[in-house]
């Protein structure tokens, strides 16, 4: 039985609501009948604002690090980009299990997705531990064909020396097994759940309540935390959004009937790495609005309805409060979406462990 370390910034549990942690649990819980797992992780929970998780990871545990007796393991399964720096570190001491790291993004190698000092900095902590794992790992595994472009793309020259392959992620079971709930409120509800990070451009949906406030048969729910729920508190306020509900952390334990109160759901990210969200949201049976332009994974983004403003968002879900989505197309993005499985996941990422230890 392979012998297996796995790296991560928070503790592996379910329900974080960081989808790097979840990550790593789906992983952990699904592979722990073929293999033995060892989960090595910086920070007890996960925080809302990760950045001092980050902060704590690149120093205190890079310590932790030099304690743990990493040589016995086959593989040493780096399950984010952003602890990139310890497959450096791995490889310096010499070790001789097989380091895999899976990059989930490129945002923070664009500045445009970003603002503030605060957000460079951690930045720019991420692009060099991106750079680390790209370098210095065996094996790398990207979440989407668009993430593995990226990559060839910021790092043309390290890349071609590299084995790696695409390891799509999957939705929790839940949102597969769990029986869909009627909707208890008679109002059409249209509903947002993520981060406030600035790239996820969460505030477009207040603009489109405010486009929308005199129909008071429609109301916006907005769940998450970031960097930009002060301006969006901000902006409700201001213009008088009664109609709208910023709701903060959505509990992961109600997390299906959460969406299931959505008649539309509405995510106006500029970038995705996998996109997750949306397949969650239409694994439910919920019509799913987002930017177009967005760079969204074609894989993910197959069922969505594009639109390029808030006003063409507004029409939209008129559209689809007067008129419904359809049934056939309901069917047909539930099912797309209910193909991506952790299942699939594990089975893939076992296979890139067997294949990675052949190649010892």
């Amino acid at each position: 039985m392979m012998k297996i370390a796995f790296l991560s910034i928070y503790k592996p549990e379910r329900g974080s609501g960081d989808g790097m942690t979840e990550y790593a649990y789906q992983l952990q819980k699904r592979l722990k009948s073929k293999c033995r797992i060892k989960c090595i992780y910086a920070v007890e929970s996960a925080k809302r604002n990760n950045r001092t998780g980050l902060l704590y990871a690149n120093t205190l545990f890079k310590k932790m690090l030099d304690k743990e007796n990493l040589y016995s393991y086959d593989i040493i399964h780096i399950t984010t980009h952003e602890l990139g720096f310890a497959a450096k570190l791995l490889r310096e001491k010499g070790t001789s299990a097989r380091i895999i790291v899976t990059i989930h993004d490129f945002a923070r190698m664009k500045k445009e997705l970003h603002k503030g000092v605060q957000q460079r900095l951690y930045n720019a902590i991420v692009r060099n531990s991106t750079k680390d794992a790209v370098e210095s790992s065996d094996l790398i595994l990207f979440n989407s064909k668009k993430t593995m472009e990226e990559a060839e793309h910021f790092f043309p020259k390290e890349i071609r020396s590299k084995k790696y392959r695409v390891v799509y992620l999957g939705i929790d079971d839940s949102f597969i097994k769990d029986r869909i709930r009627k909707k208890e409120s008679r109002k059409f509800t249209v509903g947002y759940v993520g981060s406030l990070a600035y790239h996820k451009n969460a505030i477009f949906l207040l603009k489109v309540a405010n486009l929308m406030k005199k129909d008071r048969d429609i109301i916006f729910k907005v769940y998450g935390n970031g960097s930009s729920y002060r301006s969006m508190v901000s902006y409700k306020a201001k213009n008088r959004l009664s109609n709208a509900n910023l709701l903060g952390f959505a509990d992961q334990k109600k997390i299906t009937g959460i969406y299931d109160s959505f008649d539309v759901f509405v995510y106006p990210s500029i970038y995705e790495g996998f996109g997750y969200i949306i397949l969650q949201a239409q694994a439910r049976g919920i019509p799913v609005i987002t930017f177009r332009g967005a760079l969204i994974p074609k894989e993910v983004a197959k069922y969505c309805i594009s639109v390029t403003n808030e006003k063409q968002a507004a029409l939209a879900i008129k559209r689809i409060k007067e008129n419904g989505y359809g049934a056939k197309l309901r069917i047909a993005a539930m099912r797309h979406a209910r193909s991506f499985t952790m299942e699939k996941t594990s089975a893939m990422t076992f296979k890139a462990y067997i294949d990675a230890v052949k190649q010892r």
